[in-house]
Protein backbone atom coordinates (compact mmCIF):
# COMPACT_ATOMS: atom_id res chain seq x y z
CA UNK A 1 0.00 0.00 0.00
CA UNK A 2 2.65 2.19 0.79
CA UNK A 3 3.87 1.97 -2.78
CA UNK A 4 0.53 2.77 -4.09
CA UNK A 5 0.19 5.87 -2.08
CA UNK A 6 3.47 7.10 -3.31
CA UNK A 7 2.48 6.52 -6.87
CA UNK A 8 -0.80 8.30 -6.33
CA UNK A 9 1.02 11.17 -4.73
CA UNK A 10 3.34 11.37 -7.71
CA UNK A 11 0.40 11.30 -10.08
CA UNK A 12 -1.31 13.99 -8.09
CA UNK A 13 1.85 16.06 -8.12
CA UNK A 14 2.19 15.54 -11.85
CA UNK A 15 -1.45 16.48 -12.33
CA UNK A 16 -1.00 19.53 -10.12
CA UNK A 17 2.16 20.45 -12.00
CA UNK A 18 0.38 19.99 -15.34
CA UNK A 19 -2.53 22.07 -14.10
CA UNK A 20 -0.13 24.71 -12.81
CA UNK A 21 1.70 24.69 -16.15
CA UNK A 22 -1.59 24.95 -18.00
CA UNK A 23 -2.76 27.75 -15.71
CA UNK A 24 0.60 29.46 -16.15
CA UNK A 25 0.28 29.15 -19.95
CA UNK A 26 -3.28 30.55 -19.78
CA UNK A 27 -2.04 33.46 -17.66
CA UNK A 28 0.81 34.08 -20.13
CA UNK A 29 -1.69 34.01 -23.02
CA UNK A 30 -4.02 36.36 -21.15
CA UNK A 31 -1.14 38.72 -20.34
CA UNK A 32 0.04 38.58 -23.97
CA UNK A 33 -3.52 39.28 -25.14
CA UNK A 34 -3.84 42.17 -22.67
CA UNK A 35 -0.44 43.53 -23.79
CA UNK A 36 -1.60 43.35 -27.40
CA UNK A 37 -4.85 45.12 -26.49
CA UNK A 38 -2.84 47.75 -24.59
CA UNK A 39 -0.54 48.20 -27.59
CA UNK A 40 -3.54 48.52 -29.91
CA UNK A 41 -5.18 51.02 -27.55
CA UNK A 42 -1.94 53.00 -27.30
CA UNK A 43 -1.67 53.06 -31.11
CA UNK A 44 -5.31 54.18 -31.35
CA UNK A 45 -4.69 56.95 -28.79
CA UNK A 46 -1.62 58.09 -30.76
CA UNK A 47 -3.65 58.05 -33.98
CA UNK A 48 -6.44 60.08 -32.35
CA UNK A 49 -3.89 62.58 -30.98
CA UNK A 50 -2.44 63.04 -34.50
CA UNK A 51 -5.93 63.49 -35.95
CA UNK A 52 -6.75 66.02 -33.22
CA UNK A 53 -3.52 67.92 -33.95
CA UNK A 54 -4.32 67.86 -37.69
CA UNK A 55 -7.83 69.15 -37.01
CA UNK A 56 -6.45 71.93 -34.79
CA UNK A 57 -3.97 72.92 -37.52
CA UNK A 58 -6.74 72.86 -40.13
CA UNK A 59 -8.95 74.94 -37.83
CA UNK A 60 -6.14 77.47 -37.31
CA UNK A 61 -5.49 77.62 -41.07
CA UNK A 62 -9.21 78.07 -41.75
CA UNK A 63 -9.37 80.85 -39.16
CA UNK A 64 -6.41 82.60 -40.83
CA UNK A 65 -8.03 82.19 -44.27
CA UNK A 66 -11.31 83.58 -42.91
CA UNK A 67 -9.52 86.58 -41.41
CA UNK A 68 -7.72 87.19 -44.72
CA UNK A 69 -11.00 86.88 -46.64
CA UNK A 70 -12.69 89.33 -44.27
CA UNK A 71 -9.83 91.80 -44.76
CA UNK A 72 -10.04 91.40 -48.55
CA UNK A 73 -13.80 91.95 -48.41
CA UNK A 74 -13.33 95.09 -46.31
CA UNK A 75 -10.67 96.37 -48.72
CA UNK A 76 -12.91 95.62 -51.71
CA UNK A 77 -15.82 97.39 -50.01
CA UNK A 78 -13.63 100.45 -49.41
CA UNK A 79 -12.40 100.39 -53.03
CA UNK A 80 -16.01 100.14 -54.23
CA UNK A 81 -16.99 103.09 -52.06
CA UNK A 82 -14.02 105.09 -53.38
CA UNK A 83 -14.93 104.17 -56.97
CA UNK A 84 -18.56 105.13 -56.36
CA UNK A 85 -17.47 108.48 -54.94
CA UNK A 86 -15.13 109.04 -57.90
CA UNK A 87 -17.96 108.16 -60.30
CA UNK A 88 -20.33 110.52 -58.48
CA UNK A 89 -17.71 113.28 -58.58
CA UNK A 90 -17.08 112.59 -62.27
CA UNK A 91 -20.82 112.73 -63.00
CA UNK A 92 -21.08 116.02 -61.15
CA UNK A 93 -18.11 117.38 -63.11
CA UNK A 94 -19.57 116.11 -66.38
CA UNK A 95 -22.91 117.72 -65.57
CA UNK A 96 -21.12 121.02 -64.92
CA UNK A 97 -19.19 120.75 -68.20
CA UNK A 98 -22.38 119.78 -70.04
CA UNK A 99 -24.18 122.77 -68.54
CA UNK A 100 -21.35 125.04 -69.64
CA UNK A 101 -21.26 123.51 -73.11
CA UNK A 102 -25.02 123.80 -73.39
CA UNK A 103 -24.87 127.53 -72.71
CA UNK A 104 -26.04 129.20 -75.88
CA UNK A 105 -23.48 130.90 -78.06
CA UNK A 106 -23.99 134.57 -78.70
CA UNK A 107 -26.61 135.07 -81.36
CA UNK A 108 -25.12 135.53 -84.78
CA UNK A 109 -25.53 139.09 -85.92
CA UNK A 110 -26.70 139.54 -89.44
CA UNK A 111 -23.40 140.16 -91.17
CA UNK A 112 -24.07 139.18 -94.72
CA UNK A 113 -21.78 136.16 -94.25
CA UNK A 114 -23.10 133.04 -95.94
CA UNK A 115 -21.76 129.70 -97.16
CA UNK A 116 -19.78 130.27 -100.34
CA UNK A 117 -18.91 133.89 -99.47
CA UNK A 118 -15.32 135.11 -99.34
CA UNK A 119 -14.46 136.88 -96.08
CA UNK A 120 -11.39 138.49 -94.52
CA UNK A 121 -9.65 137.63 -91.22
CA UNK A 122 -9.73 140.75 -89.00
CA UNK A 123 -9.17 141.77 -85.37
CA UNK A 124 -6.71 139.04 -84.32
CA UNK A 125 -3.73 141.33 -83.84
CA UNK A 126 -0.47 139.59 -83.01
CA UNK A 127 -2.33 136.49 -81.78
CA UNK A 128 -3.51 135.42 -85.26
CA UNK A 129 -6.55 133.21 -85.86
CA UNK A 130 -6.14 129.59 -84.75
CA UNK A 131 -7.14 126.91 -87.22
CA UNK A 132 -8.81 123.89 -85.55
CA UNK A 133 -9.84 120.41 -86.62
CA UNK A 134 -13.39 120.76 -85.20
CA UNK A 135 -15.64 123.35 -83.52
CA UNK A 136 -14.88 124.01 -79.84
CA UNK A 137 -12.15 125.37 -77.61
CA UNK A 138 -10.93 121.86 -76.74
CA UNK A 139 -10.48 120.74 -80.35
CA UNK A 140 -7.00 120.26 -81.79
CA UNK A 141 -5.21 123.39 -83.02
CA UNK A 142 -3.68 122.86 -86.47
CA UNK A 143 -0.16 123.90 -87.41
CA UNK A 144 -0.78 127.07 -89.45
CA UNK A 145 -2.59 130.23 -88.18
CA UNK A 146 -4.36 132.87 -90.23
CA UNK A 147 -3.22 136.50 -90.06
CA UNK A 148 -5.35 139.62 -90.35
CA UNK A 149 -6.12 140.41 -94.00
CA UNK A 150 -6.02 136.79 -95.22
CA UNK A 151 -9.04 135.81 -97.30
CA UNK A 152 -11.03 132.60 -96.74
CA UNK A 153 -14.12 131.04 -98.31
CA UNK A 154 -16.95 129.94 -95.99
CA UNK A 155 -17.67 126.24 -96.65
CA UNK A 156 -20.05 125.44 -93.78
CA UNK A 157 -21.40 126.93 -90.55
CA UNK A 158 -21.87 128.60 -88.31
CA UNK A 159 -21.90 126.01 -85.47
CA UNK A 160 -22.39 127.40 -81.93
CA UNK A 161 -20.05 125.70 -79.40
CA UNK A 162 -18.28 127.03 -76.27
CA UNK A 163 -19.69 130.52 -76.71
CA UNK A 164 -18.38 130.96 -80.29
CA UNK A 165 -19.84 130.61 -83.78
CA UNK A 166 -17.49 128.32 -85.73
CA UNK A 167 -17.08 128.27 -89.51
CA UNK A 168 -15.49 125.65 -91.74
CA UNK A 169 -13.29 127.59 -94.20
CA UNK A 170 -10.76 127.16 -97.02
CA UNK A 171 -7.84 129.58 -97.28
CA UNK A 172 -7.87 131.45 -100.57
CA UNK A 173 -5.23 130.32 -103.05
CA UNK A 174 -4.64 127.00 -101.19
CA UNK A 175 -6.52 123.84 -100.36
CA UNK A 176 -5.91 124.38 -96.61
CA UNK A 177 -9.22 123.86 -94.80
CA UNK A 178 -10.00 124.26 -91.10
CA UNK A 179 -12.55 125.44 -88.54
CA UNK A 180 -12.18 129.00 -87.18
CA UNK A 181 -14.04 131.28 -84.76
CA UNK A 182 -16.44 133.51 -86.72
CA UNK A 183 -15.88 136.59 -84.55
CA UNK A 184 -12.65 137.23 -86.49
CA UNK A 185 -14.20 136.99 -89.95
CA UNK A 186 -15.56 140.10 -91.74
CA UNK A 187 -17.25 140.37 -95.13
CA UNK A 188 -14.72 141.13 -97.86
Amino acid sequence: MWGRGKKEDQEKEQQAAAQATQANEEIKATVANLQKQLGDATAEVSKLKRELDDERKAKDAAAKELAAAKKEAADAKKEAADAKKAATDAKAGAAKVTAQAAAPAPAAKPTGMAIGATVVVAGTGADKLRRRDAPGMNSQILDMMLEDGMRVTLLDGPVAVDGHNWWYVRQEGTNAMAVVAGEYLKPA
